[in-house]
């Protein structure tokens, strides 16, 4: 999705290299910071629908020590799922392919030539996208969703 979102010819976000990791569930390693450019902009994009947000801050506060300072965060409200619904015109989720299950869903989104076009069938509204304020805890407390600010 993200790399939809930031190549043409819908330029929606900055672009730049898009690495899939865990930031909530997982710590980073010394060999993944490494790869990351000297003064990169890290963008983090993650679902908000778990309780515990240690590794995330944790992860966070290793990226500042090691010089990361433009760090920004865009939160699913709860999960990734609940935005797409949230930005489209549709009920359930599984109405988009026609899916069974979330694994399912998952798997065709992933595989999908032009993800746009689709979501473009069921009225996606993009500027809806990761716009909403949680008031779940502990991310309500001190951690803003940044979307707008890595928009074009």
């Amino acid at each position: 999705m993200i790399n939809a979102l930031k190549t043409p010819p819908c330029n929606y976000l900055i672009s730049g290299r898009v690495d899939v990791f865990n930031v909530i569930q997982n710590k980073l390693s010394k060999q993944r910071i490494l790869s990351i450019r000297p003064h990169a902009t890290i963008i983090l994009v993650y679902d908000i629908d778990v309780k515990d947000d240690s590794k995330l801050i944790e992860n966070v506060e290793v990226l500042k020590k090691h010089g990361f300072n433009n760090i920004f965060h865009i939160q699913s409200v709860a999960n990734f799922e609940d935005e797409i619904l949230f930005t489209c015109q549709i009920k359930n989720i599984h109405q988009l392919f026609q899916t069974q299950g979330l694994d399912e869903f998952k798997t065709n989104f992933i595989h999908c030539n032009n993800i746009l076009n689709k979501l473009a069938t069921v009225n996606f509204e993009i500027n809806k996208l990761w716009t909403r304020k949680t008031k779940e805890l502990p991310f309500s407390k001190y951690i803003k969703n940044q979307i707008n600010d890595i928009k074009k």
